[in-house]
């Protein structure tokens, strides 16, 4: 089953319903090679007459469970939305984010939902009763100067290890102002169990601009 969403041109939210082929894919995701995932800015179900399960706001991260029962979204409007593949029917509404969602990530053992967002907050979930278990500080991502118009930075990827010891969540540090958003790139890596930072990484030399991917190698 092939998801897909659509997004307006020049950032509006609005499209037209059969017009998919006046939008651009953000990205692609695969559960396994007969699981297709596409984010845009909406999501549709196909064989549904291009009915909109997801409209109000723009999705920035998508994730399908191991077992392909649910796909799981998230973006600008701070809840986390939890749907059935089969049908597209929603299923659970996870809320306690205070800004917007840009990453989402499950456990290796596929039983917690990790989700991150502006404010550097990371939270964990229990797959299956959609409960928040706990709250994890990745504050050092997020920047707010007296001078600037907006936030700046947060959580804006994760990987786990495959052994799911290791929780590395990705953004940077230190922005110098909302222009460009220049800052330090930086990994934050929590020790699963325990919930705590335990490394921070950077790049050596000059870079700007957070990590919006990342994975072990292992």
């Amino acid at each position: 089953r092939l998801y897909r969403g659509i997004g307006g041109r020049g950032g509006s939210d609005h499209a037209h319903s059969n017009a998919f082929q006046d939008y651009w894919l953000n990205d692609v995701r695969a559960a396994d090679p007969a699981r297709v995932i596409g984010l845009y800015l909406q999501i549709r179900v196909p064989g549904s007459e291009g009915r909109a399960i997801y409209k109000e706001h723009n999705v920035r991260a998508l994730v399908v469970t191991s077992d392909g029962k649910y796909l799981i979204s998230a973006g600008d409007d701070a809840v986390i939305k939890v749907w059935k593949t089969s049908d597209g029917k929603p299923v659970a509404k996870l809320e306690g984010h205070e800004e917007c969602i840009f990453s989402l990530a499950l456990s290796p053992d596929g039983k917690h939902l990790v989700s991150g967002d502006l404010f550097g907050s990371v939270r964990q979930w229990s797959v299956g009763d959609w409960k928040q278990v706990r709250e994890l500080d990745a504050e050092l991502l997020h920047t707010r100067k007296e001078n600037f118009i907006a936030d700046v930075g947060g959580v804006r990827s994760f990987a786990f290890s495959s052994d799911g010891k290791l929780l590395a969540v990705g953004g940077m540090k230190e922005a110098k102002s909302n222009a460009f958003c220049p800052g330090k790139p930086t990994v934050l890596v929590f020790d699963w169990a325990s919930g705590k930072i335990k490394t921070e990484l950077g790049i050596k030399g000059k870079s700007d601009g957070p990590f919006n991917a990342l994975r072990f190698l292992e």
